[in-house]
């Protein structure tokens, strides 16, 4: 528990079931000796369950006795059911909640789906006794369940702790210890370390000289953790394609003896190829039911079609909302989801949006930005710190893009100390003779079309030619670039780590089969 607030810093901590107070009070000491700004809340009834026992008012009053001299200053005891207690809490406003009261499967159940919209946007969520499998206990049928797809980490000592993130952006040594969680090695040493040092806590006393005393022995020590966190950085920094191993085992049945080890070795070299669900979040429409969770959101070229909607979400385009009818109209598109447009640039300059926003997505649009970097940098502009850019992106492999060559850094950077601001002739020549059908179904199935050959390639170059003149250094709307799922996470991560974009690859889902996209997450 000091490691971890510690770690995360959290402004409110709140604990379900708090009995003799011993994770209670290791919270309040760790947030008293770092003097942290957190207020903490400890609620229970101090009567016990038919899980821990039934117990008489000693247990509350020796607690409140340790507690009132160290940490009332920011802490409080509230005997409280944990349904009353709820509604006294602003929603969004917990970082930090332990869940620890009655442990059948409906009851945890209830708890945490009753305080979920109390919790902040990359709040932590304890789950204790994860490794109970006896009585009724159902903790771990719960965890089993909410860890799916989200980062988290288990430790199995003591009954079995589950820490899971309900956001995807948080400080590196959080990041590292989800990232351990990943990792057969990686996780077995993490839990062996604070096995052996909460057992020698134990035995000790809960002193600080006992806890530090206990770290000496351990191989991985405070002093080696450092280390170890730039290790699992590089490591998610360079992994690639994001993977939930728990979601890929079970939705094949051929993969379910497979450990965690062999199942990241078999999606990157057969499963991404063969458009094997990595992750739900692949497909456009889970992933837009989590753009739909941020409390305000810029959708960014929705056209006819945009992909959020709500009082909480607004839009931005090269065209007004007339406009966009009579383009609809002309290219024979339906015209009645054509949305309000709250901010409108004929160049896609975003520098016209004059709010902040917690997340922002576009739909097959990045791939039109004639300067990425620019793009890039502009979007993280109008994002609050953590906020998301969103993007769902077609795969090049799978569109008319297929014979074009794959877009590489080099480009990305030409094209921004270019100041490029509309596309190149190079790209029109592209998308207007060198492409091919967009059917995905036949392009995941070996048939790519030909090549256009001469005299009709002649022809559509020269028609590409004289369309570029016409513009007069207008924008022509065409792909400026093509993008894979491996390659985009490789080179935004580049970009993030040269100095030239603000948002980093927080995940890229691979392309799912006969589908011609994929979607990823860049983060502030």
């Amino acid at each position: 528990m000091f490691w971890l607030v510690d770690a995360f810093r959290p402004h409110r901590f709140v604990e379900l079931g708090t009995h003799t107070g011993v994770s209670y009070c290791a919270a309040c000491q760790a947030i008293e000796l770092l003097r942290l700004p957190c207020s903490c809340y400890a609620i229970d009834t101090w009567k016990g369950d038919e899980h821990a026992g039934f117990y008489d008012e000693r247990v509350y009053t020796d607690l409140a006795t340790y507690h009132a001299p160290k940490y009332a200053a920011f802490s409080s005891l509230v005997r409280s059911t944990f349904d009353a207690a709820v509604d006294h809490f602003e929603d969004e406003s917990i970082d930090l909640l332990h869940i620890d009261g009655l442990h059948t499967y409906d009851a945890v159940r209830h708890d945490f789906e009753n305080w979920r919209p109390k919790l902040t946007r990359n709040a932590i969520v304890l789950f204790h006794d994860t490794n109970v499998h006896e009585r009724d206990f159902g903790v771990y049928r719960l965890w089993g369940e909410v860890s799916a797809g989200r980062p988290h980490f288990e430790f199995l000592h003591g009954h079995g702790l589950g820490v899971l993130g309900i956001g995807d952006s948080y400080p590196k040594a959080v990041e590292g210890l989800f990232a351990a969680g990943e990792q057969d090695h990686c996780r077995e040493a993490v839990r062996t370390a604070f096995a052996h040092l909460g057992q020698a806590v134990a035995q000790r006393g809960n002193t600080a000289d006992a806890a530090r005393l206990a770290e000496t022995k351990l191989a991985l020590s405070r002093s080696e953790w450092p280390r170890y966190q730039d290790m699992i950085q590089e490591d998610m920094a360079t992994k690639g394609i994001y993977l939930d191993v728990d979601f890929y085992r079970n939705s094949y049945a051929d993969l379910a003896h497979m450990s965690d080890e062999h199942l990241r070795d078999h999606f990157a070299k057969h499963g991404a190829q063969e458009g094997r669900l990595g992750t739900r979040m692949s497909l456009r429409e889970h992933f837009l039911d989590e753009v739909r969770s941020n409390r305000s959101i810029l959708e960014i070229g929705p056209f006819c079609n945009p992909q959020v909607t709500g009082g909480n979400v607004r839009y931005f385009d090269v065209l007004d909302s007339q406009q966009l009818v009579a383009r609809a109209e002309q290219i024979g598109y339906p015209i009645k989801a054509v949305p309000q447009i709250h901010y409108t640039s004929p160049v896609g300059n975003l520098s016209v949006v004059p709010d902040r926003f917690a997340a922002a997505i576009s739909c097959h649009c990045i791939e039109h930005q004639p300067d990425l970097i620019h793009h890039l940098q502009q979007v993280a502009n109008i994002l609050d710190d953590g906020g998301r850019y969103y993007v769902i992106i077609p795969d090049k492999r799978y569109c008319f893009d297929r014979f074009i060559p794959e877009s590489t850094i080099a480009d990305f950077l030409d094209a921004h100390f270019s100041q490029r601001r509309t596309h190149s002739l190079a790209s029109v020549i592209e998308h207007r003779a060198l492409t091919v059908h967009n059917d995905c179904v036949r392009h995941w199935q070996g048939d790519h079309g030909t090549p256009l050959q001469s005299p009709e390639i002649v022809n559509r170059v020269r028609d590409a030619i004289e369309e570029y003149k016409q513009a007069h250094g207008g924008y022509v709307d065409v792909h400026a670039w093509q993008f894979t799922p491996e390659g985009f996470q490789r080179d935004i991560q580049a970009l993030y780590e040269l100095g030239y974009s603000p948002l980093r690859p927080l995940r890229v889902h691979g392309t799912s089969h006969n589908r011609n996209e994929f979607t990823a997450i860049l983060s502030r």
